[in-house]
């Protein structure tokens, strides 16, 4: 099999983790559904490996899930491919759902939709992923753990949610700062964003926060 991108595979990583953690409540055979499969490459890796799971793949669109098909019979593996939106092809308890190059809008779509039969949630999204934690916030879940890359020089982080109440200052809404997370791509993003607001004085909030952000991760700036 074609290996994953840097970012694919941080996602990978973390969905193993979830279906053999308590964050997910998992059983002996837990339901792994990839919403916004594109061409499946994620669940078609899960599947080679022979992770303990049955694996769902959906797209809302009818190429990408003609794409994973077609991936799924050239490598000779049971793929389940589903079209739809969301988690709406789907019946019954998902212990860990996948989700990655969406936006934040779209992934708490999806969550506020289903959070009842959502075990756990690895999100990867296209944007810094604040919506997400404000929604975390509000929805009673929390980020359990964030984790981040930087692939083909742009950087990339996922959050692991999980139903579970915390608080949030706005260093940990708008950088995860307060979930585990990885520090030395943080860090490496928090510099930028700080070299970037520091040429606008409009900004000076939001500055004063990378800093602190910063701060918090021990990190020099």
């Amino acid at each position: 099999m074609r290996p994953l991108t840097p970012r694919l595979a941080m996602v990978a990583d973390e969905v193993r983790r979830c279906t053999t953690s308590a964050e997910s409540n998992c059983g002996t055979s837990p339901l792994v559904v990839d919403v916004g499969c594109d061409h499946a490459g994620l669940s078609l890796t899960l599947l080679h490996e022979g992770l303990p799971a049955r694996i769902v793949a959906v797209d809302c669109n009818a190429a990408p899930c003609a794409r994973a098909r077609a991936n799924a019979l050239a490598l000779g593996l049971p793929l389940d491919v589903r079209q739809g939106g969301g988690l709406d092809p789907v019946e019954g308890f998902v212990e860990v759902v996948s989700m990655c190059g969406v936006g934040s809008g779209t992934a708490v779509e999806v969550l506020e939709g289903a959070r009842d039969r959502v075990g756990a949630a690895v999100v990867q999204p296209n944007d810094d992923g604040a919506g997400v934690r404000a929604w975390a916030r509000g929805a009673g879940w929390r980020v359990a753990r964030q984790r981040a890359v930087w692939d083909r020089g742009r950087y990339y982080g996922a959050l692991v949610l999980a139903p579970g109440a915390y608080d949030l200052d706005y260093a940990e809404l708008m950088w995860g700062v307060g979930a585990q997370v990885d520090r030395e791509a943080l860090g490496r993003r928090l510099r930028g964003e700080i070299a970037r607001l520091g040429a606008f004085p409009a900004k000076e909030m939001e500055l004063r926060w990378a800093k602190e952000a910063l701060r918090r991760l021990g990190l020099p700036g």
